[in-house]
């Protein structure tokens, strides 16, 4: 299965007592990963979620695909004669040396 963004699910989860995983933190990966990921967890998909906006997932929502790289990781500008980012960047895109 392909790890590109077309490929992402969103869904909320929940502990097998049915407690909220980290205050209702939503979770994102392909299909079979975010189901693998809650067998190893003992946890359970409540619901997968459509049309969730971009910055909501990045900024609440945890990975927990297998894949080389996050494929809604924030992009930043890339310094390809040094090969790293142009800047100290969060994880939400922000420059903190520009601060």
């Amino acid at each position: 299965m392909s790890n590109c963004i077309s490929h992402q699910e969103i869904a909320k989860v929940l502990h097998a007592d049915h407690s909220e995983y980290k205050m209702g933190t939503l979770v994102y990966g392909t299909y079979e990963e975010i189901e693998a990921w809650c067998e190893k967890n003992n946890m359970f998909v409540d619901r997968y979620l459509d049309h969730v906006n971009t910055s909501t997932v990045y900024n609440t929502a945890e990975w927990v695909g297998t894949g080389l790289a996050d494929p809604l990781a924030v992009t930043v500008p890339f310094d390809y004669e040094k090969t790293r980012a142009k800047g100290t960047f969060n994880t939400r895109g922000v420059n903190l040396e520009k601060w």
